[in-house]
């Protein structure tokens, strides 16, 4: 992985895992992993007919979702993968459906990366290499483990499932929890959900490529008393062609629905790189 799409995979996977809550009161945590020996409780193997049904008869505890039209935050973030450790600060500005402002900075004071995405167009200004980027959105898959349209990027930064419940095949309940796995064009989801408030436990991504990357994102700490969907703490496991990465955010303020700023100037002297 070259600096370039070291740098994009950072804010991709730092993006992933904000979510719209307070600052954790718990310590970063050790790398969770996920125990799919409770998930067999019960099973349903659905067939093309069976599956409204069942999207049907879960929707209660899938339907909520968190809804906005601006976000703003503050993190940190402690990443560990490939023989390198770092720790970081990011601030993540989000106008619904339009934009997704991301700035890199380490030790609070040296810039590292700016990143600005559109539905259509991936922007990067690398600090400490003077040189900026202008790619196509479709490029951006060519650097982060699996396939992301701007819709499923921005439903995984807020913390919602992605838009394919009606894809949904497979469901495993237990008495508490609630998994529903479904199919997207580049990847399969499992989403799981605690049946009592609906909170999502964990969702998780996997390339239909054959041993292809898989990632999982993992929500703690729900604050349940201002944004009742949002988790105080993600963790965020990935495996790509048998490298692992692992982050932990914890986040430092937050606001939803003010007024945003993104701004995104390139500097005169970096070097500007056009769909290199």
């Amino acid at each position: 992985m070259n600096k370039v799409s070291a740098y994009i995979f950072l804010f991709i996977t730092s993006a992933l895992l904000i979510s719209s809550c307070k600052i954790s009161k718990h310590a970063i945590r050790k790398k969770a992993i996920v125990d799919s020996s409770a998930l067999v409780h019960k099973q349903f193997l659905l067939d093309s007919m069976a599956n409204q049904a069942i999207v049907d008869h879960y929707k209660p505890i899938w339907e909520p979702r968190n809804d906005f039209e601006t976000f703003n935050c503050k993190t940190k973030m402690r990443y560990d993968g490939k023989n390198e450790k770092q720790t970081f600060s990011a601030s993540i500005r989000i106008v619904k459906d339009k934009q997704i402002w991301v700035h890199i900075s380490a030790l609070d004071i040296f810039n590292v990366a700016r990143v600005l995405i559109t539905p259509d167009t991936l922007k990067m200004l690398l600090y400490t290499k003077n040189e900026a980027y202008i790619l196509p959105y479709s490029e951006l898959n060519n650097y982060i483990p699996v396939s992301l349209d701007f819709k499923d990027l921005q439903n995984l930064l807020i913390g919602n499932p992605l838009e394919n419940i009606s894809n949904t095949f497979n469901a495993t309940e237990t008495e508490n929890t609630l998994t529903l796995q479904s199919v997207l064009s580049a990847f399969s989801q499992s989403t799981t959900y605690n049946k009592q408030d609906s909170l999502i436990k964990s969702i998780g991504l996997q390339s239909i490529e054959e041993n292809g990357p898989s990632c999982v994102v993992q929500f703690f700490d729900y604050n349940k008393e201002n944004y009742n969907r949002f988790a105080n703490v993600k963790t965020f496991n990935i495996n790509n062609k048998g490298d692992n990465y692992f982050i932990d955010m914890q986040i430092q303020k937050f606001s939803f629905n003010e007024k945003v700023e993104m701004p995104f100037t390139i500097p005169k002297n970096f070097i500007l790189k056009i769909n290199p």
